[in-house]
């Protein structure tokens, strides 16, 4: 059977929800990442919003001198990552020790007004914040300054816990997504296992009860295609059957006819005559022994050889019943093969009545199994056989064995039919029986 590249619902369904969460996750990562950077700038702002005032009050402006002992010692130690810079008119600044030989930006800003930059000191990156103020009668700008490595380290540390957090959350989110889908598409199989069940004849339609709401519609709609195809065939086979039953009568007046005395002066045209009666005949007999073989329709169901084979053999006895027939039956002990009932009764069928017109006294039909891979029908007789040339010749469509005797080989190009509807081989060889022996092999896949 041709394998088909099927676009897989559930990988789509766990892309999609992956792709979704990892989204989520990493615009919840960037949005932290921004959330972080805000608290820890404003917490070094409010802190050099403390260390203004502190400068402020230490600060003499008149003679542009700073208290050491109103300043936190932090501003001693040079390069400690705190400084501090204040810059007064007609002066030089005033620098915190810690600055070293370094000096801060000088920045010159009105009264109550403040001002944010980002300078750099050596090695360090800072924060520092510039406001305006006047002391005394005297405007002075103070310039407060942090190394932020550390408070960068510390970020980079938490945003590292942070993506950690977000792996872990993202496996585990995964995970359960990967759960409810394979939950939700369980009723899938469930599906599955009715069109399986449909295919063995055990339920002739969908139960919708079983199936979700979102499917429920498509299995209605194949529920009423397969009502309208089983209507259809069960017509159609009533209509072929009624049809051949109903020409049966004026073809035999038709047949009567033709040996009237007048078509005595007229011996070809007679002769043209039976033979278009004969051909018509013998299609309207085909299409009689396939509706009497295949019995009531019974669509989608597997073909059971326990169940199928005795009522065959029975009905093939009766016909026979006057030559003495023994018709001997081997299968295997599968309760079901997973081949079409009506199309195995229909070949078997028309092998078996062969073997019964040609058969001195016994036939015999055997069925056997290659694994899993095929099926294989035996059918022999003990007739008088074949020729060697017959034998190559005897499969060819509408091939009769006998001219001489009606309807002989009439079920030949069924058989050949379903044969080839199977991909199977039909083959025809001498039984040892000493008659014709008959073999099909039917593909199980």
């Amino acid at each position: 059977m041709r394998q088909y590249p099927y676009r897989s619902l559930k990988r789509r369904l766990q892309a999609g929800l992956f792709g979704s969460l990892l989204l989520v996750l990493l615009l919840l990562y960037l949005g932290l990442n921004q959330l972080l950077l805000h608290l820890y700038q404003q917490e070094i702002i409010t802190r050099l919003h403390h260390d203004t005032e502190m400068i402020l009050q230490a600060v003499d402006p008149v003679n542009a001198t700073v208290t050491p002992n109103r300043i936190a010692p932090i501003y001693q130690r040079p390069l400690s990552g705190h400084y501090y810079q204040i810059d007064i008119a007609e002066h030089p600044p005033l620098r915190s020790r810690s600055l070293w030989d370094e000096q801060l930006p000088q920045v010159d800003l009105a009264t109550g007004s403040e001002q944010q930059s980002s300078p750099h000191l050596a090695t360090q990156q800072l924060l520092a914040l510039s406001q305006g103020f006047t002391k005394q009668g005297i405007a002075l700008t103070i310039t407060v300054a942090e190394d932020i490595y550390r408070s960068r380290e510390l970020r980079q540390q938490l945003l590292w816990l942070l993506a950690a957090a977000a792996l872990v959350s993202l496996l585990l989110l995964t995970a359960v997504q990967l759960w409810v889908v394979q939950g939700a598409l369980a009723t899938l199989k469930q599906i599955k296992q009715q069109l399986q069940a449909l295919q063995q004849g055990k339920q002739q339609q969908l139960r919708l009860e079983q199936i979700p709401a979102e499917i429920a519609p498509l299995a209605q709609e194949l529920n009423q295609l397969l009502q309208q195809q089983a209507e259809r065939l069960q017509r159609s086979r009533h209509a072929v059957g009624n049809l051949a039953h109903a020409l049966k009568t004026p073809l035999n007046r038709l047949l009567l006819f033709g040996h009237e005395p007048l078509w005595q002066h007229y011996p070809e045209q007679r002769q043209h005559y039976h033979q278009a009666l004969q051909q018509i005949h013998h299609h309207i007999d085909r299409e009689l022994k396939r509706a009497r073989l295949a019995g009531r329709a019974l669509p989608g169901h597997y073909f059971k050889p326990a169940q199928e084979l005795p009522l065959l053999r029975q009905l093939l006895l009766q016909i026979y019943a006057d030559r003495q027939l023994t018709l001997e039956l081997n299968f295997p002990p599968e309760p079901e093969l997973a081949l079409d009932r009506d199309d195995m009764v229909e070949l078997l069928g028309n092998l078996l009545d062969n073997g019964c017109k040609w058969a001195r006294s016994r036939i015999v039909c055997t069925l056997s199994q290659q694994g899993d891979k095929a099926i294989i029908f035996r059918i022999a007789d003990d007739g008088s056989g074949c020729t060697t040339e017959m034998l190559t010749q005897i499969a060819q469509r509408g091939l009769r064995l006998d001219e001489q005797q009606q309807g002989s080989g009439l079920g030949l190009a069924i058989v050949s039919d379903i044969v080839k509807l199977y991909h199977g081989e039909l083959t025809f060889t001498q039984a040892a029986e000493g008659g014709l022996e008959v073999t099909v092999k039917l593909p199980l896949d």
